[in-house]
């Protein structure tokens, strides 16, 4: 008898363990701990998204590499010429560089099954929303902006407040200039777009907006 593969999912209304046949045909699951049911398909993405595999590095963490990398130069060239001002402009722009590419997210980039049967409207409302619901029990801090019958839009961070950042900047006589850079350019809001097809597949894309 041969082994039957399984993944690894997590219940979207209790977050519990659960292990499922990697090639199930059944559309719900039903957890053994709080007795809820839920999508078959968005649990798989789920998974496939928190998974290890393969990462697609975005440009906001090749951003922060990038500062990184310039305020280290910035600080050895500080300390090779005795500035000590250059240098601790160099270590607040090392120390906001490494941060942000620690918090910038990382996706894992797994190809995936596509349905390719047409599916009621109704389905795909509730696939959408049961999508939304396990989508925002994985990532902490995101926040619904709007919905529609077949797409909806997460928002994750926050506004820049550039009061604050100028009131410091005063303050440290321009030496908060490069964070305030930093988080100008490459923080901020992100929106995540999530739409649902004609066949029930929930496709995930970032907006400018």
């Amino acid at each position: 008898m041969g082994d039957t593969l399984t993944r690894r999912i997590a219940c979207p209304h209790c977050s519990a363990k659960l292990n499922l046949a990697a090639g199930t045909k059944a559309a719900k699951f039903r957890c053994s701990k709080c007795g809820q049911t839920g999508d078959v398909q968005a649990a798989f993405e789920t998974a496939s998204r928190t998974s290890d595999g393969p990462l697609n590095i975005r440009p906001d963490v090749l951003a922060g590499i990038g500062v990184t990398l310039a305020g280290v130069l910035v600080l050895a060239i500080g300390a090779a010429i005795g500035l000590h001002v250059v240098a601790f402009a160099g270590v607040v722009v090392t120390v906001s560089g490494v941060a942000f590419a620690l918090n910038a997210n990382k996706e894992p980039v797994v190809p995936l099954p596509l349905s390719t049967v047409p599916v009621p409207d109704a389905v795909r409302q509730q696939r959408l929303q049961e999508y939304l619901s396990a989508d925002l029990a994985s990532r902490p801090g995101g926040r619904i902006e709007s919905v529609a019958p077949y797409s909806a839009v997460i928002v994750t961070g926050q506004k820049v407040n550039h009061i604050l950042h100028l009131l410091i900047s005063v303050l440290l006589c321009g030496l908060w200039l490069p964070v305030w850079l930093l988080i100008a350019v490459s923080g901020g809001e992100r929106r995540r777009v999530l739409a649902v097809d004609q066949c029930g597949n929930v496709r995930s894309s970032y907006s400018g907006g």
